[in-house]
């Protein structure tokens, strides 16, 4: 059984306690005993990993068995036959794998794209070597630009850390790479062994023995992480709230009574009409039209530099308007469900739509990526979205950071946290949350939440800060710069 088991193929994470159950064996003629059963384990799935180290949740495999069967060898039984993978509970999955974040670069080629993988502990620099040398994660799409031919791979399939702390990486031939893409994958491999920092040491060589550790020395491409601010919707007015001094900029006029959403910045945005029709409003908090050919629209959010993300109530699609322009995505991936809340991350190149189906009962969180032109225009949506939550009926949701989604379950007293895609936690948030942002607060990465009674409360530094009132009788809440 040991030579064809292959520990790799999958990695189950459960919850609870499994319970396992004997089958009836094959029989023994001659002792009238035993030779040979199958043990039965059932499960509680919460997540998976796939063999290259990428985190989802799969809905229609919430539970499940695996079958080990054991032969009697000796008066001794041993495992004859199991299934590929591994099944591990969710507290051991915790401390057997370790969050990696590969840094990818964008289709833009204007910032760096999180590319979240949870790698054993044990041998997790080689793994994200090797990973991002193999390239981005499928639900990305064409969202990132690879800079790694079929040539180039890693020369000794180790990285170790040398007698001067720096870490060793041998890679093979490179002479076929541009040397903007060698450069470009050394700056690469230094964020990722170095969780983001641009001074890690490492010293990188190829086949030829030429030292490459500091080719990338022009590079200083991040993830782009514009600073952000919260706008609230109030009495039809447009209240930009920094700190506790809010500043009022403008009035809406009718377009904010009993307005359902809003997506603003400082370049302007949209403000989604109790009707269900999105309103264009411009810098200057001034009525600009009507967006989407009035459409009728259930769900908006902002995106870069004043982008204005829409679902439409009447079809497949996502909507995105940007300067007067309008693009339409398909969006097959969603049939059957129906969109209660949608982020686009810090970068621009991921998006997450929560989506639920009609009762409530089934639903989730997809990520997938965003292709952009060098203008930063969108041009595409990755076709293979990844489901990264399994939860239903979702009623707000928001990137806190670069890797941290926040999402708020309707008509509850929380939500939950989750570096996507990755495992997920419980997140306190205030009762009813109906909307959720983040950005500064005075001067502090924060979150906010407003409930349904329009109470907009700070968790100000961190996450499991507590929660304090900021504004009032407001509609709305949107981030942006």
């Amino acid at each position: 059984a040991a030579a064809n088991w292959q520990s790799d193929a999958e990695t189950i994470v459960y919850s609870g306690e499994p319970s396992v159950t004997r089958q009836a064996g094959t029989l023994d003629l001659s002792t009238q005993r035993s030779s040979r059963v199958s043990v039965v384990v059932s499960y509680k799935a919460v997540g998976h990993l796939d063999t290259h180290g990428v985190y989802s949740v799969q809905a229609d495999r919430s539970s499940g068995t695996l079958t080990f069967k054991l032969d009697k060898v000796d008066g001794q039984w041993r495992i004859a036959s199991l299934p590929n993978g591994i099944l591990i509970s969710s507290v051991d999955f915790q401390q057997t794998y370790r969050q990696v974040q590969l840094y990818q670069r964008a289709s833009s080629s204007k910032t760096l794209v999180p590319d979240n993988r949870w790698l054993s502990w044990r041998q997790w620099r080689t793994l994200a070597v090797n990973e991002l040398i193999r390239g981005a994660a499928s639900y990305l799409g064409r969202a990132v630009s690879p800079v790694v031919d079929d040539n180039t791979s890693m020369h000794v399939d180790s990285v170790p850390v040398n007698n001067d702390g720096k870490t060793e990486v041998k890679l093979s031939d490179t002479s076929s790479m541009s040397e903007s893409d060698l450069a470009m994958l050394v700056h690469q491999i230094r964020l990722t062994l170095g969780d983001g920092s641009p001074d890690y040491e490492i010293q990188v060589t190829d086949a030829s023995g030429a030292d490459l550790s500091h080719v990338d020395d022009g590079i200083d491409l991040a993830v782009n992480q514009p600073s952000m601010r919260l706008y609230s919707l109030s009495n039809s007015a447009i209240v930009s709230i920094a700190s506790s001094n809010l500043i009022r900029l403008g009035e809406v006029g009718g377009a904010g009574i009993q307005a359902k959403g809003m997506a603003f910045s400082s370049s302007g945005g949209a403000v989604l009409r109790e009707d269900g029709v999105a309103e264009c409003i411009d810098q200057s908090v001034k009525s600009c039209g009507m967006m989407f050919d009035g459409r009728q629209i259930s769900v908006i959010a902002g995106g870069l530099d004043g982008e204005v993300w829409a679902v439409p109530k009447d079809s497949g699609v996502l909507l995105v308007s940007h300067d007067g322009k309008t693009s339409s995505f398909e969006t097959p991936w969603l049939e059957g469900y129906h969109v209660t809340g949608m982020a686009v991350s810090p970068e621009g190149s991921r998006l997450t739509v929560a989506a639920s189906s009609a009762d409530g009962r089934q639903g989730g969180v997809f990520m997938l990526g965003i292709q952009r032109k060098s203008n930063d225009a969108v041009v595409h949506l990755a076709d293979s979205p990844i489901c990264v939550s399994a939860q239903s009926d979702i009623s707000a949701i928001t990137f806190y950071n670069e890797s941290t989604l926040v999402y708020a379950i309707r008509n509850a007293a929380g939500g939950y946290q989750q570096i996507a895609p990755g495992p997920q936690s419980v997140q306190t948030l205030p009762k009813n949350t109906v909307g959720l942002a983040a950005g500064l607060f005075d001067q502090t990465q924060s979150l906010f939440s407003m409930d349904g009674n329009g109470q907009i409360r700070c968790a100000r530094g961190a996450l499991t800060s507590s929660w304090r009132t900021v504004d009032f009788q407001s509609n709305a809440i949107s981030s942006g710069r």
